[in-house]
């Protein structure tokens, strides 16, 4: 499967490494922190709220990635959920508190838990990568500096237009 193409802005972050030409009709979508879905587990919604404090000065989140980023804050939630009950059931197995009979019943939870652990792990590595939540990531991104850069809003509370091309173009020229 052929890896997926990075967001413009995203590019001017971490350097054009490819030296292609920027996409300058991208959409532009506004940055602000989303608010959580309803939806949102209670631990997903503490998921969100960290990451809504950490990531909301970078500019790197907007109205539209509220699916997304809940989508990610589930999967560390069920990641969570499903390594705590896995742990809980493998030390019962190593106990000996179970019954011959219940030896069945509690391997087939712990395939259920392991599939369910392993599928969370790869939402929350495909998830996290997209929002430069990993160390690999994270390391590519460089963040606006909020003394030279522009504000999220003006003084008025109107949110700031960010043109990835006129940032490119004042990065390269050292403008």
């Amino acid at each position: 499967m052929p890896a997926h193409r990075k967001p413009t802005a995203l590019k001017v972050l971490q350097g054009n490494a490819g030296h292609r030409p920027l996409n300058g009709r991208e959409p532009n979508v506004r940055s602000a922190v989303p608010k959580a879905p309803a939806y949102l587990s209670d631990r997903a919604r503490q998921e969100w709220r960290m990451l809504a404090r950490e990531l909301g000065p970078t500019r790197m989140l907007n109205p539209v990635d509220r699916a997304a980023l809940g989508v990610y804050c589930e999967a560390v939630a069920r990641l969570e959920e499903s390594t705590v009950a896995l742990r809980a059931l493998e030390e019962k197995m190593t106990a000996g508190t179970i019954s011959a009979d219940e030896i069945g019943q509690a391997q087939w939870r712990i395939n259920t838990l392991s599939g369910k652990r392993r599928l969370a792990a790869q939402e929350v590595l495909k998830f996290g990568q997209d929002f430069g939540l990993t160390p690999a990531s994270r390391g590519k991104i460089t963040v606006p500096d909020p003394q030279t850069e522009l504000p999220l809003m003006d003084g008025d509370g109107g949110a700031v237009r960010f043109d990835p091309l006129a940032e490119a173009r004042r990065q390269l020229t050292g403008a």
